[in-house]
């Protein structure tokens, strides 16, 4: 579907058929969503949602978030990697085994150097947990953003230094 599109109606069209449904809310960092399977209710608790994969997912203790505090690991271990100045679009799967694979760039950071170590750090992280299955092999996509201090996940000050 092409046009103009407020991001909540874009979002409910990137969706489309994939059994997922944005649920947004509301925090002192502003609006953001979390994706559910369609037909769970808002409200329950994510340890009463049934365990198919998609719902271990997103729940709040779920998978991605593992995933996510992984990734973001590995990038504060490495002073070139360490998010804070640049932005970097990446894309990848997980393994079966719990390891990233096919890691490669969407959308570059602006420094080539920066690039490979962004995907040498990414190609090297260990979950440490099996993916669900739902999951396992299907392309995943993280942004790495500039920070503002206070907001959203941090490098503690040793690491990336050095």
């Amino acid at each position: 579907m092409h046009g103009l599109h407020s991001a909540v109606a874009a979002l409910r069209i990137l969706l489309e058929g994939t059994g997922l449904v944005a649920d947004k809310r509301s925090s002192g960092l502003g609006q953001t969503f979390i994706l559910k399977e369609a037909g769970a209710a808002s409200a329950a608790p994510a340890s009463t949602l049934p365990r198919n994969g998609m719902a271990e997912l997103f729940s709040e203790d779920g998978y991605a978030g593992l995933v996510q505090m992984r990734i973001w690991q590995a990038l504060c271990a490495d002073a070139r990697t360490r998010p804070g100045s640049y932005t970097s679009l990446l894309r990848f799967y997980l393994e079966t085994d719990g390891r990233i694979g096919g890691a490669r760039l969407l959308g570059s950071s602006g420094d080539a150097r920066r690039d490979a170590a962004l995907l040498h750090a990414v190609r090297g992280v260990r979950i440490g947990r099996l993916p669900p299955a739902a999951i396992a092999r299907q392309p995943l996509t993280i942004m790495v953003a500039p920070s503002a201090p206070g907001v959203g996940p941090q490098c503690g000050q040793q690491q990336g230094e050095g």
